[in-house]
This record gives C-alpha cells, sequence and structure tokens, in this order.
C-alpha cells in the first residue's frame, strides 16, 4: 500500500529514525512507501524487520567503523553518508559499491584540489 501522493512525484521520503523508533509507527511510514535515514545498526536491523527493501535506507551514521561498513555491506544498504575523507577512503576499501546519499565535506584536504578522488564525479543541484 503506498500513499497515492507519494507515487505521483518521483520524491522519495525518508523518515528519521532518531525522531520516533516506535516500531507500528516506523511500520506505518514503510506501508505508506516511506523510506528510512538510519544512525544506528539497531535502526536498520528495525527497518529490515519490518521488511523495508535496503535500497530505501540511508545510514547516516557518523563516521562508520569498519564493522559498521560490513554490516551495511552484508544486509545491501547501499545509501551511505560520510562525513570525512578518511572515511569516503574507508567506504571505498571495505564497501566499493556503496552509493552516497550525502556528503558533509568540509574542503580542506588537499587531495580534493589535486585530484585524489578524480575518479568519484559529484554534482550540485
Amino acid at each position: 500500500m503506498s500513499h497515492p501522493s507519494l507515487s505521483e512525484h518521483r520524491m522519495q521520503p525518508y523518515f528519521a529514525m532518531k525522531a520516533n523508533r516506535d516500531p507500528a509507527i516506523c511500520h506505518m511510514l514503510h506501508q505508506l512507501g516511506c523510506g528510512f535515514n538510519c544512525e544506528s545498526t539497531e535502526d536498520v536491523r528495525l527497518d529490515l524487520q519490518l521488511g523495508c527493501n535496503p535500497t530505501k535506507i540511508t545510514y547516516t551514521k557518523r563516521y562508520k567503523a569498519r564493522d559498521y561498513l560490513h554490516f551495511a555491506r552484508e544486509n545491501q544498504v547501499s545509501l551511505l553518508s560520510f562525513d570525512t575523507v578518511s572515511e569516503l577512503d574507508d567506504i571505498e576499501k571495505y564497501y566499493p559499491e556503496a552509493k552516497f546519499a550525502t556528503a558533509n565535506l568540509r574542503f580542506r584536504d588537499f587531495r580534493f584540489g589535486l585530484g585524489g578522488y578524480s575518479h568519484i564525479s559529484w554534482s550540485i543541484d
């Protein structure tokens, strides 16, 4: 069951799990076609238990250690955010097929200016 207004648009809403982790509310939002913005493995697990498609989950935990990246990869949660260049390096190393939902960077790292990440395409809307 998807809400009619969601199917009429190309927009995909994402609910921030930190706002309310109540399983009944999350289940209702999932039934309406909503995606989920998760900051913890517990949030991701709850969404997966509710039957949420992993492609509708963004994993936005600040700095994801290797075990978090392995968890995301094992569960096919491929929409990630990153906040630092070292986190981008870890994602590239441990989950190269990941996609990026958001990038929250301060461009102080010289590697960006020298083409150290020339294989990554950037777009700003």
